[in-house]
């Protein structure tokens, strides 16, 4: 059986040296256990039935042009839906 790791988000935003756009006040208590990043293109096209949240979040290139191109209705529509979704880190 596989043994499950988890650290701290504030553990990797340091490791890794990320820029902080905005934080929730607890990024100690938030536990990233999962290895494996994603990329929510699907989701921004309204797709979220296997949308997994606890998944890194990467906004590349792709999707932002792809949201830069909607509505902005259209936009804040599926950014509302994203984010319900509580995804870990975006």
């Amino acid at each position: 059986m596989r043994s499950k790791y988890s650290m701290p988000l504030a553990a990797i935003i340091n490791e890794f040296k990320l820029e902080e756009i905005y934080l929730p006040e607890n990024i100690d208590e938030i536990e990233v256990s999962c290895t494996e990043v994603n990329r929510p293109g699907l989701a921004f096209s309204g797709f979220t039935e296997i949308f997994e949240p606890f998944r890194i979040q990467i906004i590349g290139r792709a999707e932002h042009q792809y949201l830069k191109e909607m509505s902005n209705e259209l936009r804040q529509q599926r950014l509302d839906v994203f984010f319900a979704m509580k995804p870990v880190a975006v």
